[in-house]
């Protein structure tokens, strides 16, 4: 009974580590109409993104398009993946939008 008793708040505990990915313009260009965001991806403390972050993020974007003088924007190229450690644990993910 203890052993499950400790089992179960040792999964709490790790659940409770789990971090909510900040996805964050880095970069863009007015003149190519480009907009990219980013965010570093742990595999052992970071969650999946989620649907309601990824639509933020292409609402996001779009203000920027706008902005800009463009109609919206639109994710193109997929979603580009760097490893920033030997195995490959943390990555540096990108997600790049077109402006049209």
């Amino acid at each position: 009974m203890n052993r499950a008793y400790l089992l179960c708040c040792l999964l709490l505990v790790l659940q409770g580590c789990y971090m909510i990915p900040n996805i964050a313009a880095v970069g863009g260009s007015k003149s190519d109409g480009t907009v990219v965001f980013e965010y570093i991806h742990d595999s052992f403390s970071t969650k999946q993104i989620s649907v309601a972050q990824l639509q933020s993020t292409q609402e996001s974007a779009a203000r920027k398009c706008v902005n800009w003088g463009y109609k919206s924007a639109e994710p193109f190229g997929g979603v580009q993946s760097k490893c920033l450690n030997a195995s490959c644990g943390i990555s540096r993910v990108r997600i790049p939008f077109q402006c049209y």
